[in-house]
């Protein structure tokens, strides 16, 4: 299966002006799409679904969810491959 976002798109957003601020907040995944046998495409709902995430340029979100042996959770990060344009 073949999944493309389409041609980039110049979007810029202030720094700060992300919709995730420093606290872990719940979040539903819409969408789960695989790529390939290791990468998958996951669409996160936001608080504010009429604005875009804001997230800077090389930016990355941090996602917790689930916990190890000791208790600890998971935190894991993901680089979103949308645009700032794309509400």
């Amino acid at each position: 299966m073949s999944w493309s976002l389409g041609a980039p798109v110049a979007a810029l957003a202030d720094v700060g002006a992300c919709q995730f601020g420093e606290e872990f907040v719940a979040c539903p995944v819409l969408a789960r799409v695989e790529v390939s046998a290791d990468t998958c495409v996951v669409t996160f709902g936001l608080a504010d679904g009429t604005k875009p995430l804001n997230l800077s340029t090389c930016a990355c979100i941090l996602a917790r969810g689930g916990e190890d042996k000791e208790g600890k959770p998971f935190i894991r990060p993901y680089t979103p491959v949308s645009t700032n344009a794309m509400v």
